[in-house]
């Protein structure tokens, strides 16, 4: 769930954006690299399947929220503007 409170937010604000500006003129291996990265950094040094799992789950989630709340209104933008595939998704 990535919707911390405010607060707890701002501690993250400030790299969270200089990072943001450095990996958009990157490409995408290099979000890989950083996203990889970090869930190294959050494992503890000899990770146990709990911990190996739960970071599988965040990353999951995450992907998950991006499709619901990014990909999703974005395609059914495209589907307005460009029209449906088939009959299949008409009622969509």
């Amino acid at each position: 769930m990535p919707y911390i409170k405010p607060n707890e937010r701002e501690q993250y604000a400030d790299a969270i954006a200089r990072l943001s500006a450095q990996l958009r003129v990157n490409n995408p291996g290099h979000l890989n690299y950083v996203i990889s990265k970090l869930v190294h950094g959050f494992l503890p040094p000899q990770p146990y399947y709990v911990d190996l799992n739960e970071v599988i789950g965040v990353l999951e989630c995450a992907k998950q929220e991006l499709l619901r709340t990014v990909v999703g209104p974005y395609e059914e933008n495209k589907r307005k503007l460009n029209g449906n595939i088939s009959d299949l998704d008409k009622d969509s």
